[in-house]
């Protein structure tokens, strides 16, 4: 047997629907010893104190360096002015979603957009949401699902770490 390594980088696991059902249904073939490296976003605060992650979480508090959330928000604005009719005006703003997280501890940020045209017809749209996970309740999560942990890395300015798990025998 080779080992695998299964590598989800970007805010791959933090955007899917239901974590623990990937990991167990779609991971189900893999062997003992194969390696899954995660890249997560960490809580700021416990998820029930809603009021602190506001507070501290660099998305929801705003304390994002301006020149880096203008460029993000024209990314985000592109596939909107590409295929809406009459966009006058895109808004972006973040909201704090404590109980769609299947993994104890976690919480989502979801990007909203609100997009005004040029008949002043408002809507607004999901765009994405991405999970942050309280560390040892994710591992204790990972453990349940047969994935030991071997090592973790914190990196980046917005609380982030490099988890490495192996499948257990």
């Amino acid at each position: 047997h080779r080992r695998r390594v299964v590598c989800m980088f970007g805010y791959t696991f933090g955007n899917l629907q239901n974590e623990p059902l990937f990991v167990r249904n779609s991971l189900a073939s893999f062997a003992p010893g194969d390696m899954l490296l995660l890249d997560v976003g960490l809580v700021c605060a416990p998820v029930d104190r809603p009021e602190e992650i506001k507070a501290k979480d660099p998305r929801l508090s705003g304390k994002l360096a301006s020149g880096w959330q203008q460029r993000y928000n024209e990314w985000l604005a592109g596939p909107i002015k590409r295929y809406a009719k009459d966009v006058t005006q895109i808004e972006f703003g973040y909201r704090l979603d404590t109980t769609s997280c299947p993994v104890p501890g976690s919480y989502a940020v979801e990007v909203v957009a609100k997009v005004k045209s040029t008949n002043d017809a408002e809507k607004e749209f999901s765009i994405f949401q991405v999970r942050r996970y309280d560390a040892l309740k994710l591992i204790d999560c990972m453990k349940k699902l047969g994935w030991d942990p071997v090592d973790g890395w914190p990196y980046g300015n917005d609380p982030r770490l490099l988890y490495l798990f192996r499948k257990r025998a």
